[in-house]
């Protein structure tokens, strides 16, 4: 009984972590997608918050619009495996809203949150500094 209190314990532990790894804060809607000028291009995306959650995509962006999303890979808790088909969904409506801050799926909040974060980070790449001569 007692190892399998450890064991409830550390389970605990690493979803407080991987829960508080992961937020929506800081991606972009649709409105704040039309307020920037984004660079044509491939970008890649990544969000890794340890060994616990993450995520890889590659975004494609013509005419200043997300215009294709990859997700070729996620990890969840140490484990890398292609995005199956639920996850294909979260891409398809970031297209469809040309927004990067959509609905995560229920039962993969965590793992939708990193998605999202990843393409955030690959389209923090394409943003054009309108500072810059």
């Amino acid at each position: 009984m007692n190892g399998l209190f450890k064991y409830f314990l550390l389970l605990i532990f690493i979803c407080a972590v991987v829960m508080g790894c992961v937020s929506d804060s800081g991606l972009m809607t649709h409105d704040d997608l039309k307020m920037v000028t984004l660079r044509d291009g491939v970008y890649e995306g990544k969000h890794m918050k340890g060994p616990f959650l993450g995520a890889r995509s590659i975004v494609t962006i013509e005419e200043g619009r997300l215009e294709k999303i990859e997700v070729p890979t996620c990890v969840i808790f140490f484990t890398k495996f292609k995005c199956k088909k639920r996850a294909k969904e979260i891409p398809e409506e970031m297209i469809q809203k040309q927004s990067i801050k959509v609905d995560a799926l229920s039962c993969a909040t965590y793992s939708s949150l990193s998605l999202m974060q990843s393409v955030q980070s690959a389209v923090n790449k394409a943003i054009v500094d309108e500072q810059t001569p």
